[in-house]
């Protein structure tokens, strides 16, 4: 027998990078769990800066980009 799992017991996420919620996310998702995947270094950077991330978090967070390959892996 062939058991194929749901797609989400197929995928597991694991963090690489945490920070606290700027006040506009907090304002915006407060009391909701969200997930956002990304497919690209832009595209997370592009979402970071719409929530007013500083720019030291943001470079933080872009250091990332030589070890994850977002084609590859998502980031959350």
């Amino acid at each position: 027998m062939v058991t194929v799992p749901m797609r989400e017991e197929d995928v597991e996420l694991q963090a690489f990078s945490e920070r606290t919620l700027t006040e506009r996310e907090a304002s915006i998702y407060s009391n909701t769990e969200t997930w956002k995947l990304f497919s690209s270094w832009e595209e997370l950077r592009q979402d970071h800066l719409k929530f007013g991330l500083s720019e030291e978090q943001l470079q933080q967070l872009l250091d990332f980009r030589d070890k994850f390959e977002l084609h590859e892996e998502l980031a959350a």
